[in-house]
């Protein structure tokens, strides 16, 4: 999977709380999923985006990069 987040806006907590209950559910049916993810610049959205990742409790194994092409190369190894 790839996450591009370079033009999100942080996360409210409604949208939080969604994508966590999203993946963990996601993980007991189905297992961890890879990804990459292209952060933000604005710090606000890394921000949410950390407390998501603290909290996902490894429904992601997931890298994160500062650019699109570094990310597809990543994924493109892994699969």
């Amino acid at each position: 999977m790839l996450s591009d987040q370079r033009l999100l806006l942080p996360f409210t907590e409604e949208e939080r709380m969604l994508i966590l209950d999203y993946w963990q559910t996601r993980q007991v049916a189905y297992g961890p999923v890879t990804g990459a993810v292209v952060l933000s610049q604005d710090v606000f959205t890394r921000l949410s985006f950390s407390q998501i990742q603290q909290q996902a409790k490894g429904a992601l194994t997931y890298r994160v990069f500062e650019r699109e092409e570094a990310a597809i190369q990543w994924l493109s190894e892994e699969v």
